[in-house]
């Protein structure tokens, strides 16, 4: 599997590895994933260990085209140095990634479980 691939998608539900084991001894911008066919959802981080942190971050540009991996978004939610996400969203962005923006040590793993209503 690789960041960004569909572990599981339903009639109602999506999850998604946002990062894949990521060795967090680097930056990482994650990848978008297209939120468009859904309501809301949660995200869980986990696995950043030294001074790594991540985030989950959007981005509602209503393109058809994923905006690049490099492009920033809005971080929703950081976890300080070796700390785990779990961000609960209402209402979810278009695009939706989870990056490890300072590096430190550790394997990231993120998922993200979308829903189509409540």
């Amino acid at each position: 599997m690789a960041s960004g691939d569909i572990l599981l998608r339903t009639g109602s539900m999506m999850v998604v590895r946002l990062l894949d084991a990521v060795a967090a001894t680097s930056t990482n911008n994650g990848v978008w994933i297209d939120c468009e066919d859904y309501m809301v959802g949660s995200v869980v981080t986990t696995g950043a260990t030294g001074a790594a942190v991540t985030d989950v971050r959007a981005f509602n540009d209503a393109g058809l085209a994923a905006p690049s991996n490099a492009t920033a978004g809005v971080a929703i939610a950081t976890a300080g140095a070796a700390t785990d996400i779990q961000v609960q969203i209402t209402a979810l962005p278009r695009w939706l990634k989870a990056s490890i923006p300072t590096l430190g040590t550790g394997t990231v793993t993120s998922i993200a479980v979308l829903r189509r209503g409540f």
